[in-house]
């Protein structure tokens, strides 16, 4: 994973890596901890109101859109945020799975 990571993130990844056992927690504990709460609402709410333009190709607009599996992303997003929520689960700020 270190690989993958630069700046702000390469460091909250050395500083918390040991407190992760499973992909889905480190996967949570990024996202509470690099994205703003409501973001995956924002992103479902931007997703639904995507329309095509008047001069964009249909292809274009598929292509960059994507909108039935962008839809599909955010709602999984926005199930895992109310989890989340529900819990009153910290990952990422003072405690780990």
């Amino acid at each position: 994973m270190p690989e993958l990571l630069q700046g702000t993130a390469l460091m909250w990844y050395i500083a918390n890596n040991e407190h992760w056992r499973t992909w889905t927690s480190f996967i949570g504990s990024f996202q509470e901890f690099f994205l703003p709460r409501d973001y995956f609402s924002k992103l479902l709410e931007k997703v639904t109101r995507r329309k095509k333009g008047i001069d964009e190709p249909f292809k274009m607009y598929m292509e960059n859109c994507s909108l039935i599996e962008l839809m599909q992303l955010a709602e999984e997003f926005e199930e895992l945020e109310r989890d989340r929520e529900t819990s009153g689960n910290t990952l990422g700020r003072t405690g780990h799975d």
